[in-house]
């Protein structure tokens, strides 16, 4: 069959007459010209007919097994905490509801087209600009949350799940997707695209399931990289039980109870997908779809007036501190935080300079640079620069407030009668370590 060889806008349902016998079960597949075979969305079967879904056509067929057949424990040989990508959805500037399909469908091209012929494997590899160097901090990931924002919208994901949905809302659930689940993984050797849903609501979440036993799907969710979460199947009332989770890491909880197997290449363009792979393997995703912005920096001159300039990596500075902001205000309402290490130093908009300290020599500082959307602040980049100061020099900024004097305290005085008074008095002028007497 074929439709010019273009991705229909909604999924389209082919009823195709078969012979299922009785205990059988029946999948269609593709067989793509190099050989693999890949399973198409189950919507309906019946003792002869089977129904399935798709957005474009190839050479597809039919094919039969009995239910007893199907082994008790199926692995695909992808796992979460090695082939998932190591940075929650949280969304971002481009998708501030979350990106979890274009996260989901990163990790399945990946695990399809890299990893199983011979590649590395995924969790770790999208860091600020290649291997992650910070597991536990994932706001300098920007090739990660980038790459999954990018596919997320390529896909117009809102749009196309609730076609996605429309077209599979008559899909006989439960039994039948349990059943499409461990075939397609047993036929194709492949991790596989989760589409939930919760009741009649819009929307849903997607997630990866990678394996099968008796008990359940094994599945990896973008909202809990690197966590073991499965679906469980309850045998005795054939059904699946609901999936606890959310749109995004950040969203409320949802009881997802409809489990859909959604098949990959049927309804989302593949060959798009490793577009965009491509631009984040050559450091360039996202740089035409995300806002760009600019840091600067004040630098005094021989004059000795302060000057603002870009801050760039290797700035060499002649003080020890250095303020950073912004020379005007920003088109669109951004932020910037401060990080040393992965110790937030401080937070800077356009409204508000700040001050940062500088060891002698050179200092590595990292900036998160967020965007407002929706009233909250949205991952945009992360960039590391250098900044060399020179020794000890402790010399002010100009212009900077000098900071109001604090409280003073006698510690020549003999302490205070009284718990209290004698505590304060031992807080002030003595180490905060030092025991205290009773």
């Amino acid at each position: 069959m074929d439709n010019g060889g273009e991705y229909a806008a909604a999924p389209i349902l082919v009823t195709v007459p078969v012979a299922i016998p009785a205990g059988s079960f029946a999948m269609g597949v593709y067989l793509h010209d190099d050989g693999t075979l890949e399973s198409m969305p189950l919507v309906d079967e019946s003792p002869a007919s089977i129904t399935v879904a798709t957005r474009h056509f190839s050479s597809f067929f039919i094919t039969v097994i009995a239910e007893a057949a199907l082994p008790k424990d199926i692995g695909t040989g992808s796992r979460t905490g090695e082939d998932d990508i190591q940075t929650p959805n949280y969304g971002s500037y481009i998708e501030p509801g979350g990106h979890c399909a274009g996260q989901a469908l990163a990790e399945l091209w990946y695990f399809e087209e890299r990893t199983s012929a011979g590649g590395p494997q995924l969790n770790g590899l999208l860091g600020t600009t290649g291997r992650d160097e910070t597991p536990t901090f994932w706001e300098d990931d920007r090739m990660a949350y980038r790459l999954a924002s990018m596919v997320s919208r390529d896909l117009d994901w809102l749009t196309l799940s609730g076609r996605i949905e429309l077209a599979l809302e008559k899909a006989k659930v439960d039994r039948f997707q349990w059943n499409a689940f461990r075939y397609a993984m047993l036929v194709t050797g492949q991790p596989q695209f989760v589409g939930l849903s919760e009741g009649d609501e819009p929307g849903g979440h997607v997630i990866v399931a990678y394996a099968a036993t008796e008990t359940g799907l094994w599945v990896a969710d973008p909202n809990d990289p690197g966590k073991l979460r499965d679906i469980p199947w309850n045998a005795g009332s054939a059904s699946f039980d609901a999936y606890q989770s959310g749109a995004s890491a950040k969203s409320s909880k949802h009881h997802y109870d409809k489990i859909a197997f959604y098949g990959k290449t049927p309804l989302v363009d593949w060959e798009q997908i490793g577009r965009r792979w491509a631009e984040a393997e050559a450091g360039t995703i996202g740089d035409s779809e995300f806002p760009g912005s600019t840091l600067n920096v004040a630098v005094m001159g021989p004059d000795g007036v302060a000057t603002w300039q870009p801050l760039v990596d290797g700035t060499v500075l002649p003080t020890a501190a250095i303020r950073i902001g912004y020379a005007a205000s920003p088109a669109w309402q951004q932020r910037a935080t401060v990080y040393r290490g992965e110790v937030k130093v401080v937070d800077i908009d356009a409204n508000r300079d700040a001050v940062v300290g500088l060891a002698p020599g050179v200092n590595r500082l990292g900036i998160y640079l967020q965007g407002k959307r929706d009233n909250a602040d949205e991952a945009v980049d992360f960039v590391y620069v250098t900044v060399i100061a020179p020794g000890a020099s402790a010399s002010p900024i100009p212009d900077e407030p000098t900071p109001t004097p604090g409280p003073t305290f006698d510690c020549t005085a003999t302490p205070a009668p009284g718990e209290i008074g004698r505590m304060e008095w031992i807080l002030h002028c003595q180490a905060f370590s030092s025991p205290i007497a009773p």
